[in-house]
């Protein structure tokens, strides 16, 4: 069996774990973090919340289970 185009794919595209594309990283040209939507609607979230009157693990003693109880394969 011959060379194929997926072989000189796999070759071309292989990676090396020295190797980086591009050259160096341009800390001074970073994309912003977050993606932003200046034409979208702004929604107002609330500063406080009400605590809750359940416990951690009285909630999840509680909890029903999701998952079937026996598996049929």
């Amino acid at each position: 069996m011959g060379k194929t185009e997926g072989d000189d794919f796999q070759t071309e595209t292989k990676y090396f774990r020295n190797k980086r594309l591009g050259g160096s990283l341009d800390w001074a040209n970073k994309p912003e973090i977050y993606k932003s939507y200046p034409s979208s609607k702004t929604v107002q979230l609330p500063n406080q919340f009400q605590k809750s009157t359940i416990t951690f693990l009285k909630f999840f003693k509680n909890a029903k289970a999701s998952a079937p109880s026996q598996l049929n394969l």
